[in-house]
């Protein structure tokens, strides 16, 4: 049309109607200038009903199946205003930028694109069912119904609401975000790919602030066969300053791989649960990033069972036979299965490599000027066990008033250049002194 703009009153409305057959292009509409909207549709002489077509200033929704149009003319907000995409397949897409100081609210089950130049529209922008997808940067902060979608790459300003952030193998910044729902997906092991915010292959969110109200991460992974031990990272990422770890603490994680007869559909194909276990956590990683994530905390995947850990990994090692590490009285930790009379745990405690003796790893006396004690090899990354210091004037008695170390409540002094720790008593006043290590494993 040659007229010079549209405009769209409260209680008036803009009805774009016209239908795609499959295979067809989008259908392009172009009017002579801008398209003014005020106010969210129809007025009180249509009844509040959906099938009469009632909501929106501007309204997409053609007949049964999947419909695509374009808009090319800039939307001009003169007050708040509503776009309207009914009918869950169809979409309309903006490649003007949206004017006016006004919020714009997205209802209808279809989806609304954004992919001209939206940086400068700063107003807010309520999605109440459906999908809002942008391309690019956008200047609004959005916040999100229970029943609707942000989807898209780029930038957007704070998230909020309960609803879902779907990210297809895209990037998107945010600076804080409390949807109740992310699905990423993941297409390679290691990190994303961070110079295409539009094909990341590794999905990611970039929040500036740990999210908030997470109930469910789903991660969609491309390969139907993947290997056991792989890891995949990207997801949630926020600066190292950030505590990811209790962001995600209460949310449900589900990780689904390709399944031409699965039952969860996504981004236009079937799905099924990844049918062995796995872990995603937060681990720190330094990223090639600007300010302020390139020390950051992210999410990590891990497929199959957790590796080995700490005394669990010590018993893997000192013994290979399945039957040995199957018997307490062999592997356990108070078992002392080498002849030597240290347990298990001890020498787990004090480093002994498998197979080896360990007397040079027994503790020694130290001694400084009047004070004595014990030095031992001590590691503080086995926080599995407890490790104390403790001190007698009897071998039968070992008061609590006389423990001089406690692992898991103190900050130990730092070891020697061999991993040695020296820790003394107070000074002697005489009499008879003993000092033992004693190793719990709760």
């Amino acid at each position: 049309t040659l007229t010079p703009s549209v405009t769209v009153q409260p209680g008036g409305q803009l009805r774009l109607s016209s239908g795609t057959l499959p295979g067809e292009p989008d259908r392009i509409y172009t009017f002579g200038g801008p398209i003014i909207l005020s106010g969210s549709g129809r007025g009180p002489e249509i009844a509040d009903n959906l099938d009469q077509g009632k909501l929106g200033a501007l309204r997409y929704e053609s007949g049964a199946g999947i419909n695509r149009a374009i808009l090319t003319n800039p939307v001009q907000l003169s007050g708040p205003a509503d776009i309207h995409i009914g009918g869950l397949p169809n979409r309309l897409t903006l490649t003007a930028p949206i004017i006016g100081a006004f919020p714009l609210r997205k209802s209808g089950g279809g989806t609304l694109a954004l992919t001209g130049p939206m940086a400068a529209h700063t107003s807010p922008i309520f999605v109440d069912n459906g999908t809002l997808e942008i391309s690019g940067s956008l200047g609004s902060p959005i916040t999100l119904a229970p029943t609707s979608t942000l989807r898209g790459h780029g930038a957007t300003a704070a998230i909020t609401g309960e609803g879902h952030v779907l990210l297809p193998a895209t990037v998107l910044s945010a600076p804080a975000s409390s949807a109740s729902a992310y699905s990423f997906m993941f297409g390679k092991t290691g990190l994303p790919v961070f110079g295409n915010t539009a094909s990341s292959i590794n999905s990611a969110a970039l929040l500036n602030a740990a999210p908030t109200g997470l109930l469910t991460i789903d991660i969609y992974l491309t390969s139907a066969n993947p290997t056991l031990g792989e890891i995949f990272q990207g997801g949630l990422i926020v600066p190292a300053s950030q505590n990811l770890t209790a962001a995600i603490a209460g949310a449900t994680f589900r990780v689904f791989v390709p399944n031409p007869s699965g039952a969860t559909a996504f981004e236009g194909q079937t799905w099924s649960p990844y049918p062995s276990p796995f872990q995603l956590t937060s681990t720190a990683g330094n990223l090639p990033l600007a300010a302020p994530f390139q020390a950051s905390n992210l999410l990590q995947l891990r497929l199959g069972n957790p590796p080995l850990t700490g005394f669990a990994a010590w018993q893997a090692t000192n013994f290979t036979s399945p039957a040995d590490l199957a018997d307490p009285l062999i592997s356990g930790p108070i078992a002392t299965p080498f002849g030597d009379d240290v347990a298990n745990v001890l020498r787990y405690a004090l480093g002994v490599p498998a197979g080896a003796s360990p007397l040079p790893y027994l503790p020694i006396s130290a001694r400084s000027g009047q004070s004595h004690g014990l030095t031992f090899p001590f590691d503080p990354t086995r926080t599995d066990i407890t490790v104390q210091v403790q001190s007698s004037t009897d071998l039968q008695n070992w008061p609590a008033s006389g423990i001089l170390f406690n692992s898991s409540t103190g900050t130990p002094p730092p070891t020697d250049a061999a991993g040695n720790l020296t820790i003394l008593g107070p000074p002697s006043t005489g009499g008879k002194e003993f000092y033992r290590i004693a190793v719990t494993k709760p």
